[in-house]
């Protein structure tokens, strides 16, 4: 008995070192994919220079007063938001996915990111914020993913949805707040309806380092409690397919 144990344990040690080797090799080459992206956005413009100009930029160390303006106010902002918008949204992925063991979970998949749009749409045309400069469309936006992530949570807490069953309904969810959002545009006037559209598609370009602060503080957060969570997700995404992979039957 001790040593079917011990072989147990010795395979699904095995199992997990092989899958965390993997999974280290595969970041490791989307690490050289996002720098050689990064180096790719600091010649997008129409100021061109030399690479090697643009990296002094960086630092504001370059001879060239200009390129140190265009790449720490413009370029280099830019960059840096779509790191943390693109890492926000990476780990969000990552979390629901393991805690609804689907891998097509997802913000958009659920109605998450359609819930935000509709916060949007109302805060622009009926609350009439788009005009204003602040955090008003944001903080509506805000509020309706998490009224979307409430009704999940209901579904999951209290009506006991299978996580193949939350997904549906978060399609059906996501294709009834893409309704809502359509009525909202029919009622809104010229400038609104080019507000919505512009908020919808997004922008790089309109952050401050201020506004970075911000988005890093919140991104980091999030990281070292998902991070100090991290045998959770994997006991969630993980212990069942270990667990058919060595031929053991588990019962739902």
């Amino acid at each position: 008995m001790h040593s079917v144990r011990s072989k147990l344990e010795n395979n699904i040690d095995g199992l997990y070192r092989k899958n965390q080797v993997k999974s280290i090799s595969f970041l490791i080459v989307l690490g050289g994919v996002l720098l050689l992206a990064v180096l790719l956005s600091l010649r997008a413009g129409s100021y061109n220079t030399p690479m090697g100009e643009l990296l002094k930029g960086i630092f504001g160390a370059s001879s060239d007063k200009k390129i140190n303006l265009v790449v720490q106010n413009n370029r280099l902002p830019r960059i840096i938001t779509a790191i943390l918008a693109g890492g926000g949204l990476g780990l969000a992925g990552c979390v629901l996915q393991a805690v609804l063991r689907n891998p097509l979970a997802s913000a958009s998949t659920l109605g998450v990111s359609q819930g935000a749009t509709f916060g949007a749409a109302f805060a622009i045309v009926v609350l009439g914020l788009g005009a204003t400069s602040g955090f008003g469309i944001s903080l509506c936006a805000f509020f309706g993913s998490i009224a979307v992530a409430l009704v999940i949570l209901g579904l999951s807490k209290f009506r006991q949805v299978s996580s193949e069953g939350i997904v549906l309904a978060g399609v059906a969810i996501s294709s009834m707040f893409t309704g809502a959002t359509t009525l909202i545009q029919y009622f809104a006037d010229e400038v609104e309806l080019s507000t919505l559209v512009f908020w919808t598609f997004g922008d790089l370009g309109s952050t401050g380092w201020k506004d970075l602060g911000g988005m890093a503080a919140v991104v980091a957060v999030l990281c070292i409690y998902c991070f100090a969570r991290r045998w959770d997700y994997n006991a969630l995404l993980g212990g069942e397919e270990t667990a058919v992979s060595l031929g053991i039957r588990v019962k739902a």
